[in-house]
């Protein structure tokens, strides 16, 4: 990650904060009927506040973000004691242990590349787990500094099959993002992995 993309990302959450309070993580699980108690769970890009980890219930909590040493010292890092936080990046996942679920709400068009980001998730995930996705589509000319990764049904769903993914029957497409409203056209859904 770049230090400009640092400092939007800065940007963004201190406005996102007084626009977003944490409820937004609760509509988040409310789409994805998140009502499962897990063993282990990961959260990829949590933000500051810890995502949907502290709505969910979980024996072990995970949160990999690659900026949690930034949003510590600009005094954004919320931290919750059930939670451990792990300074990293989906392209260079630092776990060993698989996990029963992975949530990635609004991170898939921030990484380097879509296929190693799903392909990445697949390997981090047990059979039988649960993978839930909230991700804006984006073609070429919707990107910028943050918003590097195009994201297209088809693409995404191609690299969710070749991974093992099978979708139980929860998806929904927006045509404006009904959690953050924003202008984008949303996916929201949750697989499971054969």
């Amino acid at each position: 990650m770049t230090q400009e993309q640092a400092q939007l990302a800065v940007h963004y959450w201190k406005q996102s904060l007084h626009k977003n309070p944490p409820s937004k993580y609760q509509r988040y699980c409310k789409f994805w009927d998140v009502s499962k108690n897990y063993d282990r769970v990961l959260e990829i890009g949590t933000g500051p506040l810890g995502g949907v980890l502290p709505y969910i219930q979980a024996d072990v909590k995970v949160g990999l973000d690659p900026l949690y040493h930034v949003f510590e010292r600009n005094s954004l890092l919320h931290r919750f004691p059930d939670i451990q936080y792990v300074t990293g990046d989906i392209a260079n996942p630092p776990f060993n242990e698989p996990f029963t679920a992975v949530f990635s709400a609004n991170c898939l068009d921030h990484g380097k590349s879509r296929d190693c980001y799903i392909d990445n998730i697949a390997s981090l995930i047990v059979s039988g787990g649960w993978f839930y996705l909230h991700v804006h589509l984006r073609e070429g000319w919707q990107l910028n500094a943050q918003h590097t990764v195009p994201v297209n049904t088809d693409a995404l769903f191609q690299g969710l099959e070749r991974n093992g993914f099978l979708l139980p029957g929860s998806l929904s497409s927006y045509g404006i993002d009904p959690i953050a409203v924003e202008p984008y056209k949303t996916l929201i859904g949750v697989w499971q992995k054969r």
